[in-house]
């Protein structure tokens, strides 16, 4: 289960796999992420022990935590979840079937401290997808989420060097901005470092919303654990009504796992979502964490009768407001990986990003891979059809209006 690469000619270097489920090994763990955490600018919440222990609900064997070591003591860190997922094979918006995997999902790639600094990235990397491999069990593949293309790691993925790793390598989706908000001193200071129509159309936005409902626009903040049924609830009613939903198998569909890491994340005191109430009934969510300086976007979701008052860009809006003027401000609103409009017009910055999927050789993956390629082709030839006959557009309005005559409504 190790790897054992010569990062630089003085010192070899191993990636070590560490039972959680041992306390002192756990405990030793914690110490030892947390000196790589505090110096790493690409740390997340989900790199954290305790959030990665928390969110599978206590079960150590659903975390893998690789550490590299080296004669002087800790350089690398790379926390994988283990998850339940299922593999789409999609035409455009319509899954056409899919198939069931456990995936050890790691965001952003692995973490390498200063002390790693001196040494080439490249063959540590090459070394822990080694020990990561020897660690697999039956079904499971490597979901690599939000890597950077142009860092050392997405390098790797898309150069020809991949075809030596023990896996398949698949982008999975195409590759998109993530988007970020370096959070000013005030809200209008947002405002105004956004583009003149842009921020004339979300004032606008702003002020027929509110018309609308006679003022009656309130935001709800959620951070203490007593909060969290009600939202989630709340949360969970709006997410099945929206398109998404029934149609692509997105939107909040395990309330009890959700209510549990939204509850033991506000005992950490991490917690930060939000519910928008129109005229007293719920119209729009945000779930979200904020750790060490950042506000972390999950999730958004709105009741689909509101979305002609475009009570998504305000729900947006009221969020940015409240998180600017408390004084626990964030320094930065990071919109999490993913395309969206909304991402683009909201955000101040960007920078490229891609998911990966990474199966192991062999026949059974050798035909996994095939499959979803296939799917891949059929859709993009598919879409390019239906773009040029002009059908893309009504397509996915009907698609969208046959999910959301299937939404139960409360």
């Amino acid at each position: 289960m190790n790897g054992s690469p010569t990062g630089d000619r003085r010192t070899p270097v191993e990636w070590r796999l560490v039972d959680l489920g041992d306390p002192t090994a756990c405990a030793a763990a914690r110490r030892r992420s947390a000196s790589i955490l505090t110096t790493d600018p690409r740390r997340h919440l989900f790199h954290t022990v305790d959030w990665l222990l928390d969110a599978t609900q206590g079960r150590p064997e659903d975390v893998r935590a690789f550490f590299l070591e080296a004669a002087d003591g800790t350089v690398g860190y790379a926390p994988l979840r283990r998850q339940a997922w299922r593999l789409r094979f999609a035409l455009g918006e319509l899954t056409l079937g899919s198939r069931a995997l456990d995936r050890l999902h790691l965001m952003g790639g692995a973490l390498l401290g200063p002390a790693s600094a001196a040494r080439d990235e490249t063959p540590l990397l090459r070394a822990l997808f080694d020990a990561v491999h020897a660690a697999l069990q039956a079904r499971q593949v490597v979901f690599l989420e939000g890597v950077p293309v142009d860092a050392a790691l997405g390098r790797l993925l898309d150069g020809e060097d991949r075809h030596e790793l023990p896996f398949h390598v698949l982008r999975h989706g195409a590759p998109f901005a993530r988007h970020l908000i370096r959070l000013p001193a005030s809200f209008e200071d947002y405002l105004g470092a956004l583009g003149r129509r842009t921020r004339e159309g979300f004032r606008r936005s702003h002020r027929k919303l509110v018309r609308a409902v006679d003022g009656r626009l309130v935001l709800r903040k959620v951070t203490r654990p007593e909060q969290v049924a009600a939202f989630v609830a709340d949360a969970t009613a709006l997410s099945r009504r929206t398109y998404q939903f029934h149609l692509l198998g997105l939107g909040l569909r395990d309330p009890a796992a959700l209510a549990h890491s939204l509850s033991v994340l506000a005992a950490r005191g991490w917690t930060r979502s939000y519910l928008l109430e129109l005229a007293g009934a719920p119209a729009a969510f945000m779930i979200g964490y904020q750790y060490a300086g950042t506000y972390h976007y999950i999730d958004v979701g709105f009741d689909p009768a509101w979305q002609e008052h475009s009570v998504g860009t305000v729900m947006h809006l009221e969020v940015l407001r409240e998180l600017i003027a408390s004084e626990d401000r964030p320094r930065v609103f990071d919109f999490s990986t993913g395309t969206g409009v909304h991402k683009e017009r909201f955000g101040t910055e960007a920078r490229q990003e891609a998911n990966y999927l990474l199966v192991p050789r062999g026949w059974r993956g050798a035909v996994l891979v095939g499959l979803y390629r296939a799917a891949e082709r059929t859709s993009a030839l598919a879409v390019g059809l239906a773009d040029r006959l002009r059908l893309k557009a009504p397509l996915k309005r009907w698609l969208r209006r046959r999910a959301a005559r299937a939404a139960p409504r409360s």
